[in-house]
């Protein structure tokens, strides 16, 4: 339900959100520039993806792992170390994964436009980004130096939910409104192809640049 909550907010303005669900939305159906349905991890789509909702859908997905990965910590189903382990890293590695690519494909991707498209704030917000990527960046390195399930790799992965949850909510009511207000449909969509794409190729991490950028640098080269 957030994902949709979020959307029609985007899209329609806050003052949707005080509707019921059914009345959210029906709204979005009207409003969207695209006609996307849900269902679980899977999406049907009509047309061309607006890339506002493929980083909105992912955004969920984040939530949704970290909140199925903090369910396992106390090894509710009493394995043993070595299969509570590898529940674990079956939760969080593709996990990890996708912060990464989610992360290299905004900066690729979304960013760039966002600094062409929107002049007012763009500028703060693609910094803070960049910082929050790096910060989220350091809490999956730091995992994968601790052994599964140590309190080295819980704190790690603790750290890259908090900045990444922070990062979400920053990117939810800043960059993507501003962005869906004054990029086209057609530029929206364009990119949003792109972003899937970039996603599709590198999954799993597979040929991505992990090192941290500098968020002025990033500026002068976008």
């Amino acid at each position: 339900e957030g994902m949709w909550r979020r959307a029609v907010a985007l899209q329609c303005g806050p003052t949707v959100r005080p509707y019921g669900t059914a009345q959210s939305r029906a709204l979005f159906w009207r409003c969207s520039s695209t006609a996307t349905a849900t269902v679980g991890a899977h999406t049907k789509t009509m047309g061309d993806r607006d890339i506002v909702d493929v980083i909105l859908e992912q955004h969920d997905q984040f939530r949704r792992q970290f909140g199925d990965l903090f369910k396992l910590r106390d090894n509710p189903s009493g394995e043993s170390d070595k299969s509570h382990r590898e529940q674990l890293t079956k939760v969080w590695q593709p996990l990890a994964d996708l912060l990464e690519v989610h992360a290299h494909a905004e900066e690729k991707i979304f960013y760039p436009q966002l600094l062409k498209k929107v002049k007012e704030d763009a500028v703060e917000e693609t910094k803070d980004a960049i910082r929050d990527h790096n910060k989220i960046r350091n809490g999956v390195k730091g995992a994968a130096r601790a052994e599964v399930g140590s309190k080295e790799w819980w704190d790690s992965v603790e750290y890259a939910s908090k900045e990444n949850d922070e990062h979400l909510d920053e990117e939810e009511d800043e960059g993507l409104p501003d962005f869906r207000k004054h990029a086209s449909v057609e530029l929206r969509r364009k990119l949003g192809g792109e972003f899937l794409d970039f996603c599709a190729k590198h999954h799993g991490a597979v040929g991505i640049d992990t090192s941290n950028k500098d968020d002025k640098q990033y500026i002068k080269d976008n």
